[in-house]
């Protein structure tokens, strides 16, 4: 607790993506049906290819539950699935007789995932591989039938849909240029969100907790309290803070605060906290601990400060504090433990400072 903490991000399921995954199948597997039911397509191609799309959809389902994202920009899995689509479509192209121009859509529709998350490269390449699938699709129609397909008709299919190609890709090009810039802003307002809560929990100047975050803390900590867990606060006061700021200037002061900061930091446990109260006064915090063991970290910590040196202060001239201990009582109230800190404090003042008093 007595360091701020930076905010992780971990990997999250790309649920939105399945959908829009899920929803193309759906929508391949309408559309050949629908060429299937006309007769242009054998009832076995369909079947065949219903059952590659679901093969497809259910694979990335689980992958996507293992913590592989598809939709991360120009990685593999995604140019994988891409790739399996465009076989897969070119297989019932292939098949589809009269009716591939229906096909084509299928196409297109798997090519937009591509459109939506791949970046520039990596979407030319699927694009490239795309129309040689249907280029290949043609190909092997030839060969295996000859004189199954009208070339020209053919010549102006694959021209046609290189057209569409280019223009999706292009588009695509500027999604991609569009999805990094907000990425770069999304990343940008990431880090002043960090940079904003740490300066709202911070203090500038020394480094520790600020006054109000260490009551949020303190009120945490009075809540486990409440099940029996023990608490105690400390409050420590900077000996003669007017008196080194009148004689060797403000700026000597706030070396003294940032130095004691720095010098307590060191004694205390993730659990505990520092923070500065108000002033030359700081609070500390100290999670899950009784007041006997309470009172012996008080005193290393006074101890701690007594042996610090600081530059601009004459040999025999040492930089002190008074600190006040109070254990928090079941049943009493935040104010009620630092109220009784307080008088801890001001008794330690009264009892020649340098000192730690507990409350009793």
């Amino acid at each position: 607790m007595n360091r701020p903490k930076s905010p992780l991000s971990g990997a999250s399921p790309d649920v939105p993506q399945l959908w829009i995954t899920l929803a193309a199948s759906l929508f391949a597997v309408a559309v050949t049906g629908v060429v299937a039911v006309a007769g242009y397509l054998p009832p076995r191609i369909f079947v065949a290819f219903a059952v590659i799309v679901a093969a497809s959809v259910a694979g990335g389902f689980l992958l996507n539950r293992s913590g592989m994202r598809m939709g991360r920009p120009g990685t593999p899995l995604t140019v994988a699935y891409l790739a399996l689509a465009a076989l897969a479509i070119s297989y019932v192209i292939y098949s589809a007789e009269e009716a591939q121009a229906s096909i084509v859509a299928i196409y297109l529709v798997a090519f937009m995932f591509g459109v939506l998350t791949l970046d520039a490269w990596p979407l030319v390449g699927v694009a490239a591989f795309y129309w040689l699938c249907f280029l290949g699709a043609f190909i092997a129609r030839q060969w295996l039938r000859p004189g199954s397909i009208d070339l020209h008709r053919a010549g102006f299919a694959l021209v046609v849909y290189f057209m569409l190609l280019a223009w999706f890709t292009a588009l695509g090009i500027y999604v991609g240029s569009l999805r990094r810039k907000l990425r770069d802003a999304t990343g940008s307002m990431a880090a002043a969100m960090a940079e904003l809560q740490n300066l709202a929990r911070i203090d500038s100047l020394t480094g520790c907790y600020n006054r109000r975050h260490a009551m949020e803390l303190f009120a945490l900590e009075v809540k486990r309290a409440q099940r029996g867990r023990p608490l105690s606060v400390g409050l420590l006061d900077l000996d003669h803070f007017k008196d080194i700021n009148d004689t060797y200037g403000h700026q000597a002061g706030d070396d003294a605060l940032r130095t004691l900061a720095v010098a307590v930091q060191p004694l205390l446990r993730a659990t505990d906290a520092l923070a500065r109260y108000g002033g030359e006064e700081f609070l500390l915090l100290l999670s899950q601990t009784p007041g006997a063991d309470a009172l012996g970290v008080c005193e290393r910590v006074r101890k701690r400060i007594e042996d610090t040196r600081l530059d601009f202060l004459p040999k025999q001239r040492r930089i002190t504090v008074s600190l006040g201990m109070a254990e928090h009582r079941n049943g009493d109230t935040l104010e009620q433990t630092l109220k009784r800190a307080d008088a801890a404090l001001y008794e330690a003042k009264r009892s020649g400072r340098n000192c730690v008093v507990a409350a009793p």
